[in-house]
């Protein structure tokens, strides 16, 4: 007979294998004889033997010279073209259950209808690159980003970059060669900056640019009394950032008008320390701080200086106010939003306020330190205040104050003639400065005005753009 229909087939003779010669149906499975890896490798085989392999989970063939799986591919050594049986039907991987790392020795990958290929330094497209596309709010709602990100922002029409180092998207424009001049020059890693310290004009010779701008408002001054009362520190200017593109054909034929305020210059009489200046360009504004006022009996913090037209605007930290007898001086207070800080304020008997911080992501200054009355029972000065520069010092039983931090801090206010007893300058660029200690005490009880608060600190406008070539 031709054919055997059984339940199952066992070995039940004593040799090494049952040999069928011809077709079998069977309505139940085969089982085969289960082997682990191991055991395989040491059998004497004899070709056309099937066996599973209990360690692979694989049914194995001898072939004469090896064991071969039986059915499926095997890719642990491929010595061949891998070729699909169909056009576009296959997949490699799926979306639960992915490849994790390709290496390949060729130069082109070829994907659809385009070509990606590379040499040593750089990859190469034959078609064009689409950037992920978002609105001016997503982009800036996106977290956890690093340098050289790119994305296309579909409101303004524009390839943007992430810089870590400023935490900020930034336009990419292509327009010529970008030159200009305009204020104090200098570089700072990868870009170029306009400082300006006074009013000017910055002037586009050729080409365009997306700039960061910063307007920084200059710092009020500390106050001043000559009676037995110490004062308010000085309020920081205001902060207004934006990116603006500017260009040769922008402004009046590329000319843009910078207007930069002054710090509050010294208070030499008794009375509320003076305002900072403001300082604009373009459509954004910084108002400077206001001065310290006079007497421990006003109460209410100078205001600090606001910023406006600015995708970032920052209000100066306030002026910490003087205290009498029995109480250090307040602290000045920090600048919002990246703005300059507040100068501190004196005291009457004890140790001056220090001042508020700046930012110097923002190039803005700390407030000065509130003089401290000098009596030597260990009343110091306030210390100055943090930011782009640091504030200075109040005077008090270590000395006297000193002028805020940079070229453009504001001075230390005037030392008295018995105890030093003034207020630090604050910092470049738009610290507040400090308050003064006990006037009556600085001039030896006389009636004239001695121990003055500090100065503010300049304020600026700075423009900043990547530097080309």
């Amino acid at each position: 007979m031709s054919k055997i229909e059984v339940n199952e087939i066992s070995k039940t003779s004593t040799g090494s294998e049952i040999i069928i010669s011809s077709p079998v149906s069977m309505d139940s499975p085969l089982k085969v004889k289960v082997y682990t890896t191991s055991q395989i490798n040491g059998l004497t085989p004899s070709q056309g033997q099937i066996v599973f392999d209990s360690d692979e989970a694989k049914l194995k063939v001898y072939d004469g010279s090896a064991w071969q799986l039986v059915g499926g591919a095997d890719f642990s050594a491929v010595g061949e073209n891998i070729i699909p049986s169909a056009d576009v039907t296959y997949d490699l991987g799926s979306n639960s259950y992915k490849w994790r790392d390709l290496y390949l020795s060729g130069s082109s990958i070829y994907l659809g209808d385009q070509t990606i290929t590379s040499d040593s330094r750089s990859i190469s497209l034959s078609g064009s690159l689409k950037l992920k596309q978002y609105t001016t709010s997503q982009i800036d709602a996106l977290t956890g980003m690093t340098d050289g990100e790119m994305v296309y922002d579909t409101d303004e029409k524009k390839i943007k970059t992430y810089n870590g180092t400023d935490s900020a998207w930034e336009k990419i424009t292509s327009a010529g060669s970008f030159s200009a001049t305009g204020g104090t020059i200098s570089t700072d890693g990868s870009y170029t900056l306009h400082t300006f310290t006074s009013s000017g004009t910055f002037t586009v010779q050729s080409g365009s640019k997306t700039c960061n701008v910063y307007v920084i408002g200059g710092g009020g001054s500390g106050g001043t009394d000559g009676g037995a009362s110490s004062s308010m520190g000085g309020a920081g200017g205001g902060l207004a950032y934006k990116q603006i593109d500017l260009s040769v054909t922008g402004g009046s034929g590329g000319a843009y008008t910078v207007t930069v305020g002054a710090g509050g210059a010294l208070k030499t009489t008794d009375g509320t320390g003076n305002t900072g200046g403001t300082s604009t360009f373009d459509t954004l504004q910084a108002t400077g701080g206001s001065g310290g006022a006079e007497t421990t009996a006003t109460t209410t913090p100078a205001s600090g200086g606001v910023g406006t037209g600015g995708t970032t605007n920052g209000t100066g930290g306030t002026g910490g106010p003087g205290k009498p007898s029995g109480n250090n001086g307040t602290a000045g207070g920090n600048g919002t939003n990246g703005a300059p800080g507040g100068g501190g304020g004196g005291a009457d008997d004890d140790s001056g306020g220090d001042g508020g911080n700046g930012d110097s992501t923002y190039y803005t200054g700390g407030g000065g330190g509130g003089g401290g009355d000098s009596r030597g029972a260990g009343s110091q000065g306030g210390a100055g205040g943090t930011g782009y520069y640091t504030g200075g010092t109040g005077g008090g039983d270590s000395g006297a104050g000193t002028a805020g931090g940079g070229s453009y801090g504001g001075a230390a206010g005037n030392t008295g003639s018995s105890r030093v007893n003034n207020g630090g300058g604050g910092a470049q660029f738009g610290g507040g400065g400090g308050g003064m200690a006990d006037g009556h005490n600085a001039s030896g009880a006389n009636t004239n005005v001695e121990a003055t608060g500090g100065a503010g600190g300049s304020g600026a406008v700075i423009i900043k753009y990547l530097t080309e070539g």
